[in-house]
């Protein structure tokens, strides 16, 4: 039957009506789920003018967490539980990849904890990964209606909470609360890459990054050297560096890698390593991030553990096999009452334990502290600092406790203690300055002023007329002169090894350059270029290297330039000859061209060529950009 005139014009009439119904109520669909998403929970994330964000290459915006499961992390880096539960939260990313967002927010305890830069540190400091956000006046904590660090906040791909979560104890819940929502969602979730940039690709490189604890000795005996030496805890790298009193790396103990791995200096692995303890022929580590105390043996060149499987352990209250313990993110170790026993900073349990060196047994010395930081043994007593508390106390060999300075003496989260004769040394990290306690006066003042411009300090070691300070977010140790505090870095220099082929074993901060094609038969000027600012560091054993590369793993040396060459800022290297293939190699130590400066390292690679066209010079410029890993 073939349709009239007027009922085709009522048809289309019809579907022209149902496609503008249509489109309306997609319209009004859409309005109404951005209305609804932007009046949802996830909301309270990014109401707040100038948020400081980490890990973005731009402030994230509430349209980013649309269709998303969402897992936020409200922490703080003062916070043992909160460092211990990241390894938990690096798990989840790893197993659940794009389908899970983790947010960390950032809410602060003490007044340093809200500052921007010293959040920045502690997302490098830890390794963080995700997106955080710096609530430093705790909005976004009240608005979720937090009330404990750490606690977990899991938002829906509609943008609402699904539940919140206290404590560390509750991540196993998450994990299965987390596969339960990405399989309701599945459908609907969208695995759209968030701006992510994070903070280490704009960290300039250094020896050192952020160390903790240092420890000395008068006499270290390795391979064939007999010297003073102080072993730093290097955190940030997972390792141990020995050096001389001048700097020069004696020994490096771990593969660098985070991990938790006895055996060879090579191999071994540690997890943020914390406090040392030297007996004269071994090193014991409070490997903090594998709740593990560890032994260096020099002699075996090896690591072993003493206590502890990597999991983190819970309060110690009686003796325990230490086959059988678990300790809880230690933070130092001291000898007390006598050398056979360790005293060690259960951080994470709130307690002193004792580890006993015959026995091989672990048991409480006191207990209900809060969060002890650092330990120092003087006239059979054992002096610490509990960094949540802020105060300064002192146990006997019964384990009897008493206080000598609280909060109220205006202390802010000391992380650092020496005591001796003349009194006690705080280092009082949050307020960035050591200070001294009188025995005598029960008086606390000010020993070192703000013109060091100290960053987090931590470790503190007398040597002496000296102390040395880990300047910890600073990524230096200090030598401080204890009469006129006249201060000095310590510049931590690495060894330089040339095997028998002739490469470089070991070039810190490599940069590989172009290869470079030079005027044949001619030397060629290599110009060392500071950028304004900044200045070779004369003091560095910096070098360049020219060799011809003779096999696939063989070259000759054809001349070599040390630090008393480079500090002229230009040396000629010699005629090139065609049909040869050449190699530059090198480090050069250089430092802002200011007082008391960092110094930093940074090494060249580079092919060189000779042609009858190439260049007539050779330039290596050094500066900010350079610094920049």
């Amino acid at each position: 039957m073939q349709l009239s005139h007027k009922d085709k014009s009522l048809l289309l009439l019809i579907a022209t009506a149902l496609v503008v119904l249509w489109i309306i109520f997609t319209l009004f669909s859409r309005l109404f789920i951005f209305t609804n998403f932007k009046n949802s929970d996830i909301a309270k994330l990014v109401v707040q003018p100038n948020q400081e964000w980490f890990n973005v290459s731009r402030p994230l915006e509430l349209d980013d967490f649309k269709d998303r499961v969402i897992l936020l992390d409200f922490w703080t880096y003062s916070c043992v539980s909160c460092i211990q539960a990241l390894p938990e939260i690096k798990k989840f990313e790893e197993r659940f990849g794009s389908k899970l967002v983790v947010i960390g927010v950032h809410s602060a305890r003490f007044v340093n904890d809200a500052n921007s830069s010293a959040v920045k540190k502690a997302v490098l400091k830890y390794g963080i990964n995700f997106p955080v956000v710096n609530d430093p006046q705790l909005k976004i904590w009240n608005d979720f209606k937090i009330k404990t660090w750490p606690s977990f906040a899991l938002i829906n791909p509609k943008g609402n909470l699904e539940k919140i979560y206290s404590g560390p104890d509750e991540l196993e819940q998450i994990k299965i609360d987390v596969k339960k929502l990405l399989t309701k969602y599945q459908t609907k979730i969208t695995r759209e890459p968030l701006p992510i940039l994070l903070e280490r690709y704009n960290r300039i490189g250094n020896v050192l990054t952020f160390p903790t604890k240092i420890e000395y000795t008068a006499n270290f005996s390795y391979k064939s050297r007999h010297l003073p030496a102080l072993f730093i805890a290097n955190s940030a790298q997972n390792s141990i560096v020995v050096t001389s009193l001048t700097g020069d790396i004696i020994v490096e103990i771990g593969s660098g890698k985070d991990g938790f791995i006895d055996g060879t200096f090579e191999v071994a692995a540690f997890s943020d390593p914390h406090g040392l303890l030297f007996d004269g022929a071994n090193l014991y580590v409070a490997d903090s991030g594998n709740n593990a105390l560890r032994v260096i043996n020099f002699k075996e060149e090896t690591v072993e553990t003493l206590v502890g499987s990597g999991v983190r352990g819970q309060v110690i209250d009686s003796i325990s096999e230490a086959k059988d313990a678990n300790l809880s993110s230690p933070s130092d170790l001291e000898f007390f009452p006598n050398k056979n026993t360790i005293a060690i900073a259960n951080a994470g349990s709130n307690q002193i334990l004792t580890y006993n060196l015959k026995t091989r047994t672990v048991s409480a010395l006191a207990s209900n502290l809060a969060q002890t930081s650092d330990l120092s043994a003087f006239g059979g007593k054992l002096y610490f600092v509990d960094a949540l508390s802020s105060s300064l106390r002192v146990a006997d060999q019964a384990g009897e406790v008493k206080t000598l300075l609280e909060k109220d003496s205006k202390l802010q989260h000391p992380q650092g203690l020496l005591v001796d004769d003349t009194g006690a040394y705080i280092v009082d990290s949050y307020n960035h300055k050591i200070r001294k306690f009188d025995f005598a006066s029960k008086k606390l003042r000010d020993f070192t002023s703000s013109k060091l411009q100290l960053d987090e300090p931590e470790g503190i070691v007398a040597v002496l007329d000296r102390f040395y300070l880990v300047d910890s977010n600073n990524n230096r140790v200090l030598s401080i002169n204890r009469g006129n505090l006249n201060a000095e870095i310590l510049d931590v220099m690495p060894p330089l090894k040339l095997p028998k082929e002739g490469f470089l074993e070991y070039l810190p901060n490599l940069k590989t350059l172009k290869k470079v094609t030079v005027k044949l038969n001619a030397e060629i000027p290599l110009k060392i270029e500071p950028e304004d600012g900044w200045k070779v560091n004369e003091e560095g054993p910096s070098f360049i290297n020219l060799l011809e590369l003779t096999g696939a793993a063989k070259a000759d040396l054809i001349a070599s330039f040390d630090w008393n060459a480079l500090k002229e800022k230009e040396v000629k290297l010699p005629k090139m000859l065609s049909g040869k293939n050449y190699l530059l190699q090198g480090t050069i130590y250089y430092c802002e061209d200011k007082p008391n400066a960092l110094c930093y390292i940074r090494s060249y690679e580079a092919k060189i060529a000779a042609e009858g066209e190439g260049v007539a010079e050779m330039k290596i410029t050094l500066g900010d950009k350079d610094a920049q890993k």
